[in-house]
């Protein structure tokens, strides 16, 4: 997966409802790019650990949407590229990591970076 393809990830993620009477949202990509929704209470939300090996081998992202211990939601996000968490009430950036093959290019990794500062300053 390419960086720019997890980035478009994220902004879709971000952007979706969260329904009133839900605790977690687990997308459950089919591909790189498609995903099912899959809404879970807090006595089922166990179930998204299940997903995460699978989804992990077939190298597809995993993401979903939780609330934090002050009540906050948070979109957590990984693929083979990219590690991301973001509160999306104070949009503010919790946890951000270049995984896989932009580690190996040092140089690829200071221009991705300062692509995604711009992209999140214009936000």
């Amino acid at each position: 997966m390419t960086y720019e393809q997890s980035i478009k990830n994220i902004e879709i993620l971000k952007n979706l409802v969260w329904p009133w009477d839900v605790d977690y949202i687990f997308f459950d990509f089919k591909t790189e790019t498609e995903f099912e929704v899959i809404f879970l209470d807090t006595e089922n939300s166990n179930k998204i650990e299940e997903y995460l090996p699978i989804k992990y081998r077939a190298k597809l992202p995993i993401a979903h949407i939780h609330e934090n211990d002050l009540g906050h939601e948070v979109l957590y996000y990984v693929d083979d590229s990219f590690l991301y968490q973001i509160n999306l009430v104070t949009n503010e950036i919790n946890m951000h990591d270049v995984l896989g093959q932009f580690r190996h290019c040092p140089t690829q990794v200071k221009l991705e970076m300062a692509a995604l500062a711009r992209k999140l300053e214009n936000l």
